[in-house]
Parts: structure tokens; C-alpha cells; sequence
């Protein structure tokens, strides 16, 4: 973008506008098109595009400023950086939402703090630094562009540690961001009044989360980590420390309080006991005594779901256990329209060649090359 706005400023063009993002959008896209999935590259180009939509759409709000005098002072860089933040962080915050599972109240702020540095510290240092290289003289700039990375690492440590700077929300919907990106295109790319109309799909996006499933019972991968939930807590199971990331994973998709299944009324030394739609669920965390196998066994509607391996003779018609995690890796349990609903890792990616295969053990389901 540099190099383009370089060249447009020689040509007397317009030296940011919707053409440049496009051609820079389109030559990364051609290069790699995986790129249309990356978390920076969807951020980085939604702040740019609304920088240059909303900066042009309060041209003529800058143009009364000016012809009043009022272009110049510290009030009015503190409105631009406060406008630029606001644009540019309001772009993609969603799109943060989607990707961290958080809403950070306090991106303006930090912002308002940091964009000075970056622009009058660190970006005009490694500029120099990058011309003074071949003449062996870059060791200066870099410690000035090094010590403005601190102060920027300094008030970013600070500003997320005032209240409520990590807000946790629910994982959007499959269609949330796709529906706030074609939104945000829409209002940045259309001209009159005609475009507010793309304010509707950038709320629903937003508000995706509110439509999203809200499972009553998660199985890891390995059964090492059971959780379900019970209003507005999720009870978990005995795990070790390696089942601690997941949990935090599980916890900011859907965001509840933690405890653990010891203090739930629903549960007892071996495991914990629930409904599901209309279903009773069983949870065993170990092997309960014989007779207690036997007794739930026999019952048609029993769903068990265990920890460790079932005994041949206790399968009801509905079971997870660890051989089922290992054939279809983790679970999601929970209730549509009164029903039990139980979904697979397996089942909810289907039957494709990248999916590993039961027992999968490091070898792809693809055809191998000559050379491989």
C-alpha cells in the first residue's frame, strides 16, 4: 500500500481509495487464497476499508472544519485518532469476537495511545533503519523503534487490565461473520442513502451468537473431560491439568461459570444423572458397582455416557463411551424441539477425503505420490 500510495501521489491520483485495497486484495488472493480465512487478513482489510469509507463519507463534516479554522490544535488530532480508532476498530471487532471469543470495550483507548507511537516512533525508525542497513549503521533506529514496541507493549499490558477489558461472549453462528462481512462491504462500497440498508445484516452478524446452540453435555475427544450444564454453570467431571486448555476452549464458546460436578445436587460419587429433551442421561465417571450396571442397563430409554470402556452386555440403545470417542472423537449433546440431539466430530464433518479415518494413525486418506 505504500508503494502504491508512493506512486499515486507522483500521478497527482488519489493516494487511498476502494481500487488500491482491491488490487492489494486481489494479488494476495492470487498468491494464496487460503488467505480469505485468516483471522489478520480479514482484519486488516475491514479496518482499511472502513478508514476509507468513513473518512470519505465525513469529507464535507472535515471541509466546514476547515473553512472555520478549525484544522489545527490538540483537540483536533485527539477527534482524528478518536475517529480513526473508532472506524477501525468498530470494523473489526466482530470480526475479534469471532476469532478470541471476547469483546474488549476498551479498544479506543488503547488506541488513542498507542497509534502516536507507532506512527512517530516505531514505523519512521524502521524506516531508517531499513536505509541506514547496508552501511552497517542500523543499530540506533532499532533501539529507538525498540523502545517505542515497549512503550506500545506497556500501555497495552495496562489497558487490558482496567474492568470489564475482556468481556467473554458466545461463539457466533456458522453464517455470523460471512452475513457481517457482506454488510460491512455493502455499506463501505454503496453511495447514497441507499446503503443503510446493509446496517441490517451487519446486526444480525452481530447478534449471531443469540441463535447459537447452547449444548447440555460436551465429551472431549478422549473422554478424559465431561461437562454438562445446568442453568448458568457448567459442572465439570474429575480431569487431569492437560484437559485444563480445553476447558478454557469450552468455556469461551460458550461462556458460563465453572464448577465442579461434586457440588452439582444431580450428581453422585461415581457420576451425575440428568435429562435431555425428555431422555434421562447417565453420566459414569468410573464404573459404578455391578448391581447398579445391571439395573440401568435394562432400562430402554437409558442413555449412558462413560468415561471408561461399557461391558458388552450394558450397551443400551444410546451410549458414548471411550470406545465411541475414539472412533468419532468429541461429542455435543443437547435438546431440539424436546429431543435428544447427539453430534459427533465425525458426523458433523461428514465423510470427506481430509477427514481421518477411524484409527487414523498418521497416514492421509489420499493417494500418496511416487516420491512419498
Amino acid at each position: 500500500m505504500a508503494g502504491l500510495a508512493t506512486c499515486a501521489l507522483l500521478g497527482g491520483r488519489r493516494v487511498l481509495s476502494m481500487r488500491s485495497l482491491a488490487l492489494i486484495a486481489l494479488g494476495l488472493l492470487i498468491v494464496s487464497p487460503v488467505l480469505v480465512l485468516d483471522l489478520s487478513f480479514q482484519m486488516s482489510f475491514a479496518a482499511v476499508m472502513a478508514l476509507i469509507a468513513g473518512y470519505e463519507a465525513l469529507r464535507p463534516s472535515f471541509v466546514r472544519r476547515a473553512e472555520q479554522g478549525k484544522k489545527s490544535g490538540i483537540g483536533h488530532h485527539l477527534m482524528l485518532l478518536s475517529l480513526t480508532s473508532l472506524l477501525a476498530g468498530g470494523a473489526t471487532l466482530p470480526i475479534v469476537m469471532t476469532g478470541f471469543g471476547s469483546f474488549q470495550p476498551w479498544f479506543i483507548l488503547a488506541n488513542l495511545l498507542a497509534v502516536p507511537v507507532a506512527a512517530f516512533c516505531v514505523m519512521p525508525a524502521g524506516l531508517c533503519s531499513l536505509l541506514l542497513m547496508p552501511f552497517g549503521l542500523s543499530g540506533l533506529p532499532l533501539w529507538v523503534m525498540g523502545q517505542g514496541i515497549g512503550v506500545i507493549s506497556f500501555l497495552a499490558s495496562h489497558v487490558s487490565a482496567l474492568p470489564f477489558a475482556h468481556v467473554p461472549v458466545p461463539r457466533m453462528m456458522w453464517w455470523g461473520l460471512p452475513v457481517y462481512m457482506a454488510g460491512l462491504a455493502g455499506i463501505c462500497l454503496w453511495r447514497g442513502r441507499t446503503r443503510l440498508v446493509f446496517i441490517l445484516p451487519i446486526v444480525v452478524g452481530c447478534f449471531s451468537p443469540l441463535w447459537g446452540e447452547r449444548p447440555r453435555l460436551l465429551v472431549s475427544p478422549d473422554a478424559g473431560l465431561m461437562a454438562f450444564r445446568e442453568g448458568w454453570h457448567w459442572f465439570v467431571g474429575p480431569h487431569n491439568g492437560l484437559e485444563n486448555q480445553r476447558l478454557a476452549e469450552w468455556e469461551r464458546a460458550w461462556p458460563l461459570q465453572v464448577k465442579r460436578s461434586a457440588v452439582s445436587p444431580s450428581c453422585a460419587e461415581t457420576g451425575c444423572t440428568l435429562k435431555i429433551g425428555r431422555r434421562p442421561v447417565t453420566i459414569w465417571f468410573t464404573l459404578p458397582s455391578q448391581t447398579a450396571q445391571d439395573r440401568l442397563c435394562q432400562e430402554k430409554e437409558a442413555f449412558i455416557v462413560s468415561a471408561v470402556p461399557l461391558p458388552e452386555r450394558c450397551r443400551p440403545d444410546g451410549f458414548i463411551d471411550r470406545f465411541s470417542v475414539w472412533r468419532d472423537g468429541a461429542f455435543m449433546v443437547n435438546a431440539a424441539s424436546g429431543k435428544m440431539k447427539v453430534i459427533s466430530d465425525r458426523s458433523w464433518r461428514g465423510s470427506r477425503f481430509w477427514v481421518p479415518r477411524v484409527g487414523f494413525k498418521g497416514v492421509p486418506n489420499l493417494p500418496l505420490a511416487q516420491a512419498e
